[in-house]
């Protein structure tokens, strides 16, 4: 009686921990394009490695596993196998899906699965939009092959166990107890003071090594138990990381660019989805794929050392927008108690009598979006619902070309001064774009690169005929970048990955192809702009003006880590491993200024 309960727990522990072996094999090998590039002593180590987790969250399943039998201590196997076998299922559908899906998450996002996908569950449509069908029937029958082999395996070698219980008597309780207890250990990763952490199973340089030994359950749940919550790393004493950051962003007072004809100018802002600088000829990057923003370089001014702040497009427009820094592990726009009160170039030029509007040609209630702009207190928001149906011809909603034109026709109509935003969407995967493609080849890359150059085309056609209206003589078009991307298997927390464009165009500008090559930010943007006006953007702590002499850098997140970026030198820090992963010839000053900056963004996060 008291052996089948042991049994139980025994083989129990067993089939979590084959199992989850085989979800980190699977994985692998879905990512081959990743696993190919790692020495075989890395792909043993990322086994190895991730028995750590692995154990955390078998010795979870366990513990609750031992309660049960605690709980049915004197109930017959009849019983008690009902119970026991829908709670083995119910988590082997739940691990089943989440190995699935993170398999697949992290060819785009570069980091395994937690609770950012929650943010994305509001708009299934919008968030399934860059999945093709035949990929989500594929999933679906993976799902349900591993899922239902994997039920079958248990039933065959453990569920029937349950059946052969009988009942124990009462004061064998406090054996089970114990038996509970005892799985306290393999949770917290041993006897240590610390509870384990995902750290535990980095061991690599290569960070796709470091990610395959995550445990994908483990590392969901426990994003899960943070969702409210943003770890401060304490690098340093908060005055002393404050001062850090208030002598990096000391200004000179020295206004070394003064680019704009006159204070009243309109402001267009023009937010390309996904081009990364290694797409823009003049950043060195594709000289095919762009050729209207290459030609149009030569008629402004091109900041060739621009970074996005994060990697997802609620991050970049946070930081366009509202000039604040993206987080490592989650998003401020999630919170809409903290992103209303975040700065907004809108309210600030409606206190200037601009009319104001955004266009955005998909759902605006994908990622919370709607939520930051309404407290935008736009005049007008554009959105796919502004279009006709038959408009609607891309998953993501409404090509950019109609949009364009409804822009056009709109700006057209406008007598006094004007703040508008545009987010383009067509360059967003699945890249089902109505356009004849110039790539050759279904792979990513080429159906990514032939997206780019349809909306470059778009982008092109639209600048030439803004330049024969009448509010072209005194705009500041700017076109950058809401985030870069995975083009040519960049690295995901390389500063390679996060440098995009930032160009400068219209007839408000005083002088034309000029290129600033000091490095900044789009968290700068809003100051940059206001500063251009002369007019006073109280906007947040974190932002310059390296147009008026401040010193050159840019900070980036990622999923829990940051790189910081200056003129000369750069380093990525990850704060899983707690060390660098990235290091170009970085001095002690550099790297404080780096964690100081990144500690008062949390701090200043946290506050609000």
């Amino acid at each position: 009686m008291i052996s089948a309960r042991l049994q139980l727990l025994v083989k129990t522990g067993i089939f979590w921990m084959l199992f989850f072996i085989l979800s980190r094999i699977f994985f692998l090998v879905y990512n081959w394009e990743f696993t190919v590039q790692l020495p075989f002593e890395d792909i043993l180590g990322s086994m190895l490695y991730g028995f750590k987790l692995d154990g955390s969250l078998t010795g979870y399943l366990l513990f609750f596993l031992a309660l049960i039998l605690v709980v049915t201590i004197t109930a017959t196997g009849k019983l008690i196998s009902p119970i026991v076998n829908s709670y083995q299922w119910i988590f082997i559908l739940l691990f089943t899906l989440l190995t699935v899906i993170d398999a697949e998450l992290y060819k785009n996002w570069g980091f395994r699965i937690d609770n950012t996908v929650l943010l994305y569950l509001k708009t299934p449509k919008e968030s399934l939009a860059s999945t093709q069908l035949w990929l989500i029937i594929l999933l679906i029958i993976v799902f349900a092959a591993f899922s239902y082999s994997a039920i079958k395996i248990y039933q065959k070698f453990i569920g029937s166990s349950a059946t052969k219980i009988n009942p124990a008597k009462w004061y064998f309780f406090p054996l089970f107890l114990l038996a509970a207890g005892v799985m306290i250990i393999p949770i917290r990763g041993g006897l240590g003071i610390a509870p384990i952490n995902v750290g535990a199973v980095f061991f690599s340089k290569l960070g796709f090594a470091n990610h395959a030994a995550v445990n994908v359950g483990w590392n969901f749940g426990k994003s899960l138990t943070e969702m409210n919550q943003v770890e401060l790393p304490g690098f340093y004493e908060q005055q002393e990381a404050k001062n850090t950051v208030h002598q990096l962003l000391e200004s000179s007072g020295v206004s070394t660019h003064q680019l704009l004809r006159n204070d009243s100018a309109s402001v267009l802002i023009i937010i390309l989805e996904s081009f990364t600088g290694k797409v823009i000829a003049p950043l060195g990057g594709n000289t095919s794929a762009t050729p209207n923003f290459t030609k149009l370089a030569k008629e402004g001014v091109l900041f060739d050392r621009m970074y996005a702040t994060g990697d997802r497009s609620d991050k970049g427009i946070v930081g366009i927008l509202s000039g604040y820094p993206a987080q490592p592990t989650t998003s401020i726009i999630k919170y809409t108690s903290k992103s209303e009160k975040l700065p907004q170039l809108s309210r600030f030029f409606k206190e200037y009598n601009y009319q104001t509007a955004f266009y955005y040609g998909g759902d605006i209630n994908f990622a919370n979006m709607n939520s930051y702009f309404v407290s935008g207190a736009y005049d007008e928001l554009i959105t796919q619902n502004n279009f006709e149906e038959s408009q609607r011809t891309t998953k993501w909603g409404v090509h950019d070309r109609w949009v364009f034109k409804k822009l056009q026709k709109d700006l057209s109509q406008t007598k006094k001064p004007f703040f508008t935003v545009m987010f383009t969407l067509s360059s967003h995967d699945p890249f089902d774009v109505p356009h004849k493609s110039n790539y050759t080849g279904s792979d990513w890359d080429s159906r990514y690169l032939n997206a780019i150059h349809y909306t470059d085309s778009c982008l092109g056609a639209f600048i030439e005929s803004a330049k024969k209206t009448h509010w072209w003589e005194n705009t500041l078009v700017v076109l950058v970048a809401d985030h870069g991307s995975k083009y040519q298997q960049v690295a995901y927390s390389s500063p390679e990955k996060f440098h995009i464009p930032m160009l400068w165009l219209g007839g408000a500008l005083k002088q034309t192809d000029t290129v600033i090559s000091s490095t900044c930010s789009q968290i700068d943007i809003p100051l940059m702009i206001s500063n251009q006006l002369n007019k006073n953007y109280s906007g947040t702590n974190f932002a310059k003006d390296v147009l008026s002499g401040q010193e050159p850098f840019a900070f980036y997140a990622f999923n829990n880590g940051f790189g910081f970026v200056n003129d000369s030198t750069y380093f990525v820090w990850d704060l899983d491993l707690g060390n660098f992963i990235l290091n170009k010839d970085v001095s002690p000053q550099v790297s404080k200024q780096g964690k100081s900056y990144l500690q008062e963004v949390l701090v200043d996060f946290s506050n609000r």
